[in-house]
């Protein structure tokens, strides 16, 4: 299984130096001038250069989504991972996708910069993921999510000679455009969106933050504290860690998610205890003691991050925690907590025994995270993978690094 991802030629904010990036990189430091840079944006925009810059450019755009999707169906669970590209604006006239090409050439960020005539987005994010669950929906799927996904816009240069033309391959795209087309009939002009980046120095000391270029949490060593994206700047992270009893120990994080749950009785261990039909004797304490979802804070295959949001959101560890940074190596976060609160209900639907009875009440369950905390939690290092037999768990060292290239 290939990773594609796209490449974006960029300069360095600091220096102007040329930079290469991929679609996943949140923090890079420039090799010339050494300083690190944090992208910020949401929604990146991309260009595809063309062959001829001096024609009358028109840029069409489309949505590129990429990530993980789940379907909740009466038999259970259907993952996959789904990356395609869809017309963001209605036109008969332009191409329906970009194909591979997000896969074979080098992009560049949109900037006010750039010649050409830049039609304005039509499909909004929100029509776009009503789109792909009415792609993906059928009579018997109770809940679609999308996890850990990207969306982009990526525009595409075409120009008018008679016909409308493809600007990478200087080849024409359909037949003759009709004699009422007017491109001014696509609203547009000068874009107006910039990438948008940060110095990567702790706010709270100024030192040097680090972490891997997909790492939407940095650390700062200096002062012992963690960074998330948070709108324009940056906002600290409360970490916590569970304690190892393992030799040879490797931390992953997940976030630790409270949800008010509304349409079923979701807020107690007893609930999530009847909800799975768990063969234990439900104890009156645990009638008291709150649920918490647990997901990964990193990206994994589809399963993986199923299973591992169910084991431990099953084992509930009741307040083993402890406040800090664990001293020992772990790997760093690419999930966001918004993202991770996406697979809330694909959690519980993973829970539900016996499926076929409790699948069909996915419909009526409204599930709203309401407070998180990013907890590490210990696995021991064997030859090929990471283990934590309290959890019956493992996954294979690659299959982190997969995500990570």
């Amino acid at each position: 299984m290939k990773n594609y991802r796209i490449q974006i030629e960029y300069q360095c904010p600091q220096c102007g130096a040329p930079v290469v990036l991929e679609e996943t990189d949140r923090l890079f430091q420039c090799e010339y001038c050494r300083v690190k840079s944090f992208l910020l944006s949401d929604i990146f925009q991309y260009t595809i250069p063309p062959k001829d810059q001096e024609k009358d450019l028109i840029y069409f755009p489309y949505w590129r989504v990429k990530g993980l999707m789940f379907q909740c169906e009466r038999t259970g669970i259907k993952p996959r991972i789904i990356d395609f590209s869809y017309q963001a604006i209605e036109s008969p006239h332009f191409p329906m996708s970009l194909g591979i090409r997000t896969q074979t050439l080098k992009l560049q960020f949109v900037s006010p910069e750039k010649k050409g005539y830049f039609i304005r987005p039509g499909v909004s994010l929100r029509d776009m993921r009503d789109s792909i669950g009415r792609r993906f929906s059928g009579n018997d799927i109770y809940h679609l999510a999308l996890i850990g996904e990207r969306f982009s816009y990526i525009y595409a240069p075409f120009y008018i000679d008679g016909k409308l033309y493809d600007a990478i391959l200087n080849r024409p795209v359909k037949g003759e455009l009709p004699d009422d087309f007017t491109i001014s009939s696509l609203q547009g002009g000068s874009p107006e969106w910039m990438v948008k980046f940060i110095p990567a120095q702790c706010p709270s000391c100024g030192w040097d933050m680090e972490g891997e270029k997909d790492s939407l949490v940095l650390e700062c060593k200096n002062c012992e504290s963690l960074w998330r994206k948070h709108n324009e700047t940056l906002k600290q992270v409360t970490p916590a860690y569970l304690p190892s009893k393992f030799e040879n120990t490797y931390y992953l994080p997940f976030w630790k998610i409270k949800a008010e749950t509304k349409g079923f009785q979701l807020n107690s261990y007893a609930d999530l205890a009847r909800l799975s039909n768990l063969p234990k004797l439900i104890k009156e304490s645990w009638e008291s003691y709150p649920l918490y979802f647990w997901v990964p804070a990193f990206m994994a295959r589809p399963d993986d991050i199923i299973r591992f949001s169910r084991n431990i959101t099953i084992a509930q560890p009741f307040n083993e925690e402890l406040r800090g940074i664990p001293s020992h190596e772990k790997y760093h976060v690419n999930m966001p907590v918004e993202e991770a609160s996406e697979a809330i209900k694909t959690v519980t639907a993973s829970l539900m025994k016996p499926a076929r009875v409790m699948m069909p009440l996915l419909e009526k369950i409204n599930i709203r995270p309401i407070a998180f905390l990013l907890v590490y939690v210990p696995f021991e290092i064997r030859r090929y993978e990471l283990t934590n037999s309290d959890f019956r768990l493992r996954i294979n060292k690659k299959i982190l690094g997969y995500f990570q290239k």
